[in-house]
């Protein structure tokens, strides 16, 4: 994960005084972008979208050739769910094949969805302020999503 994106969204979370939780694929740590170790707050199978109010999936330098089937149900159901989505760099290919997952060929797009193909300070507090609207119920395809 890139360093700088993240502490970017953990500045402005806190300056937002939101709680920003990370999500990893197990339980551990991960290693960000310049080999610092991100301590995990849960492991991707052990939570679901239900218990947060929004998903950001950052920059990645290396993504996994398949795309986690957990991950994908959890962005998907934060989308159906009307909560804010976004993504960075390679997360917004993750978030665009969840979306196509989804039946959705053009992606989530609408209120509340805010995707950049890098990681941008700039968007992250965009990203931010759709999650202070807590849910964006002006989606019309969020109920065609089976979750």
């Amino acid at each position: 994960m890139d360093d700088a994106a993240i502490a970017s969204l953990q500045q402005l979370a806190q300056a937002a005084r939101a709680n920003l939780k990370i999500i990893g694929p197990r339980a551990a740590s991960v290693t960000t972008a310049k080999g610092a170790a991100l301590p995990v707050d849960h492991a991707l199978s052990s939570v679901g979208s239900v218990l947060f109010d929004a998903v950001y999936v950052p920059d990645v330098a290396k993504p996994p050739a398949e795309p986690d089937p957990d991950a994908l149900l959890f962005i998907k159901e934060a989308y159906k769910h009307c909560k804010a989505v976004g993504a960075g760099g390679a997360g917004a290919v993750l978030v665009a094949e969840a979306a196509r997952c989804a039946g959705l060929a053009g992606g989530f797009a609408g209120p509340g969805v805010v995707i950049a193909k890098t990681e941008d300070p700039a968007r992250h507090r965009e990203f931010l302020d759709a999650v202070g609207q807590h849910r964006w119920w002006q989606r019309p395809d969020a109920m065609r999503i089976p979750a």
